[in-house]
């Protein structure tokens, strides 16, 4: 049993092939080695940073980011304690 577990929120851009793919790569091999676990948030969605290029409003992206904190809390039952930009949204379980 690992001695802690995070919700984990990857984003669009460390999908396999995508641009930020090694971040993903060298998060996993970081809690391999510190004992970490991380539990993806389930159906998770796009935290809006790419729609904002396109004109989308400020309420828009607040909304796509609210819906990854109420899936969180919901499908995998944990608190919220911070929020990380980008690569891995943090939240204690």
């Amino acid at each position: 049993m690992a001695k802690k577990e995070y919700a984990f929120y990857p984003g669009c851009s460390s999908q396999l092939k995508a641009s930020a793919a090694n971040y993903l790569t060298s998060t996993n091999a970081m809690c391999k080695t510190l004992d970490v676990k991380l539990t993806p948030i389930p159906d998770w969605n796009c935290c809006g940073a790419s729609i904002s290029y396109t004109g989308a409003s400020e309420l828009t992206r607040h909304v796509l980011n609210a819906r990854n904190f109420a899936l969180a809390q919901l499908s995998v039952g944990i608190r919220i304690q911070g929020f990380e930009h980008g690569i891995g949204l943090v939240m204690h379980h």
